[in-house]
């Protein structure tokens, strides 16, 4: 039995069920021996259904069926995995393989659901994953499960460590699926890609879709045997229960090989985005927001003195946005009532931003609730709740709450999502246009629902559709510490890192371990190795500019970096400073960044690790190349046009340019010396071109 297109097949047989999936024209890249898996609850015991080979396997025209049968052994009934394996077209060279994998219970009492891994290689089992000689080489993208979750390459010898404290694993990570925190073991969310870095032959999974569960591709790399212990794709249902005669079916996983050249990054990211039925605006808004400089302080005077101020600007600020920020709301869950620093209430504030020109936005977190909120206090049945019934913790924010933190809402209730969406639909009867939803995955941590046939995944997106109804389909949704793959084909726009801040590291981080945690370069590392999900299933969203001068440790190297990377990654593009008191300098900063805006940035060191350093988009007459220095010191930058441009494009070039020092710079025979460079500072690079067909010189 085989499936083949003119770049990939698979063999199986039914002896050895699926034996390879490969790459004829690349060597020593494929996966062997190929199985699956299913792990359940059935009665007081948890069963893991799996073994080396499926019970049946046939070949039905362009595709393969494997089957795994579970009996219990003291009661009648059947548990059947499906797992089905097709090319989606075989006729193109580049057609991904596309695995189904169902689960059909005739079974006299309910099952229960925790996991289905639709591919699962074990070493034990003779399984093999390859590419190229060693697992040493590979570079192994691992993304996070949320906004603010870490997202970067690792090498095999390196570990993934979960953060130290339990409350912080709770607002960054995927907890019911920690960080592995062991050497050559990693958990992607989704997705993850695995590079040769010497060959460039790579092999990415990832599910397609994540409406019903959330999905993780995980890999455990032996780095004395030079062997993978195991790659395993799985689908987590969290206990989801399935009836007698009932079907549960995981998300289809995507899988391609190929080599550097085809980045598959982006091609399952184009797919997946169809799949979800993306939403992705044609155009990345431009805005302020209130937060970074006044954070839960500011007032409805602040506020309006910002809107005048912008209104003066406007010729050399194009804004679209004028967003609110947390601090206007009576308590958290309240958000139609305002408290005592914004006495005329949303509506007139709303309305005045419309007549300035500016569409208004407002910030919500819909999902959590204060304890002393008038919504808990009256649907306490609306929360969700841990095994003893008691309320889950959705976060702990001392600016909120010092002591106990805030409860998490259960967006699988179907009287919380008519409440979302009545309240959204409240909000949007005033005037608000722009929706930032915070704090998203509070919804989605472990619990016990009200509807046990919805995972965590289902009922965070029940919860998002709720607001969208409520804001109507013409309203732009932003979200933000958000588990990703629920969103996408819900929001317009998706906050891809962790929140900025006005310096340049966290000094926390070593003692916390961890990597997850606010501060800018950690919004720098997340917007390019997340940059493959820009116009695919959002525009990203990475954070706000501090261009300020006052009350701001950012360096202007520091501020220079960040606005570099914002502009040329082409997401949304957000100010929040005090505009009242913006030096003319740091105004001429935003200008400058704001004429470089581009939209087809890609990553030419994505391989690298923790922090790539070159990025390259292109522009109308030519190139944007970015260089950035993450080290402590000030150091000389070297850089040579031959890797990304050919011999042609190399003979047009006709001018170089620094964009932030506005002066040119020469190349030789590609060579271009960027002089020296301050500690986490960059160069901006504008490389113009001749028209096709003329060369230079």
């Amino acid at each position: 039995m085989e499936l083949r297109t003119p770049k990939m097949e698979l063999i199986a047989s039914e002896n050895d069920g699926v034996r390879k999936i490969s790459a004829p024209r690349l060597s020593f890249v494929h996966l062997v021996s190929l199985t699956a898996a299913c792990r359940f609850r059935f009665g007081a015991d948890e069963y893991y259904l799996t073994r080396p080979t499926p019970d049946e396997i046939v070949q039905e025209e362009d595709r393969i069926l494997a089957s795994y049968h579970w009996s219990h052994r003291r009661r009648r009934g059947q548990l059947t995995l499906e797992v089905e394996y097709q090319f989606q077209d075989p006729s193109l060279a580049d057609s991904p393989l596309l695995i189904y994998a169902r689960l059909f219970s005739n079974m006299p009492a309910p099952v229960f659901v925790l996991s289905i891994e639709p591919l699962l290689v074990r070493s034990d089992w003779g399984g093999a994953v390859q590419i190229g000689h060693s697992p040493a080489e590979w570079s192994i993208l691992r993304n996070g499960w949320q906004s603010w979750s870490a997202t970067r390459t690792y090498r095999a010898s390196e570990r993934d460590r979960r953060p130290r404290f339990n409350f912080l694993s709770e607002m960054e990570e995927n907890v019911a699926n920690p960080s592995p925190g062991k050497r050559g073991e990693f958990t992607s969310e989704q997705v993850m890609a695995l590079v040769n870095t010497s060959s460039g032959q790579s092999i990415v999974a990832g599910f397609l879709t994540c409406r019903d569960a959330f999905g993780d591709v995980r890999v455990s790399i032996d780095s004395k045997k030079g062997e993978v212990r195991r790659f395993a794709a799985r689908a987590s249902f969290d206990g989801v229960r399935v009836d007698n005669g009932e079907t549960l079916e995981a998300d289809p996983l995507w899988l391609r090989i190929g080599t550097r050249e085809e980045n598959l990054l982006d091609a399952w990211a184009r797919q997946s985005g169809r799949a979800m039925n993306a939403r992705v605006p044609k155009r990345s808004p431009i805005g302020w927001c209130s937060w970074y400089h006044y954070y839960t302080k500011v007032t409805q005077d602040a506020l309006l003195a910002n809107l005048d101020q912008l209104v003066q600007l406007r010729d050399q600020i194009p804004m679209d946005v004028f967003q609110l920020d947390d601090g206007y709301e009576r308590a958290i869950g309240d958000w139609l009532e305002t408290n005592d620093k914004f006495p005329d209430g949303l509506a007139p504030l709303a309305a005045r931003i419309a007549e300035a020109g500016f569409t208004p936005g407002i910030w919500t977190a819909p999902f959590l609730v204060d304890p002393k909120s008038r919504l808990a206090t009256e649907h306490p049945d609306w929360l969700l709740r841990n095994d003893k019934g008691k309320p889950i913790r959705g976060v702990y924010n001392p600016l909120w709450n010092l002591w106990r933190g805030l409860w998490a809402l259960d967006a699988s209730h179907p009287e919380v999502q008519a409440w979302l969406t009545e309240t959204f639909a409240a909000l949007r009867r005033m005037g608000w246009s722009f929706f930032k939803i915070d704090f998203l995955y509070s919804t989605a941590l472990p619990g016990v629902r009200h509807d046990d046939t919805r995972s965590r995944a289902a009922a965070l997106r029940l919860g998002l559709e709720a607001i969208r109804r409520g804001i109507g389909e013409d309203a732009t949704l932003l979200g933000c510490g958000c588990p990703l793959g629920p969103a996408a084909g819900i929001v317009d726009i998706m906050r891809i890192g962790p929140d900025v801040t006005p310096r340049w590291s966290n000094p926390m981080r070593p003692l916390l371990r961890d990597h997850h945690c606010l501060s800018t370069v950690h919004a720098v590392r997340n917007t390019i190795h997340r940059h493959f999900l820009h116009r695919r299933w959002w525009l990203n969203d990475p954070d706000c500019l501090l261009a300020r001068d006052k009350k701001n440790k950012l360096t202007l190297p520091e501020i220079r970096t960040f606005a570099s990377l914002a502009t040329i990654s082409g997401g949304m593009f957000l100010l929040s400073d005090d505009m009242t008191e913006y030096a003319v300098n740091r105004l001429g900063l935003v200008k400058t960044a704001l004429a470089q805006r581009c939209e087809t940035m890609r990553v030419l060191d994505a391989e690298s690790g923790e922090f790539p350093t070159r990025m390259l988009a292109a522009t109308e007459d030519g190139y944007l190349l970015l260089v950035i220095n993450y080290g402590n010191q000030d150091t000389n930058l070297v850089v040579d046009l031959k890797d990304f441009l050919d011999l042609v494009e190399l003979a047009r070039v006709e001018e170089l340019m620094e964009v932030w020092h506005g002066h040119p710079v020469l190349h030789q025979d590609g060579l271009v010396s960027l002089g020296r460079v301050a500690a986490h500072g960059c160069r901006l690079l504008r490389i113009r071109l001749t028209p096709s067909g003329e060369s230079h010189g």
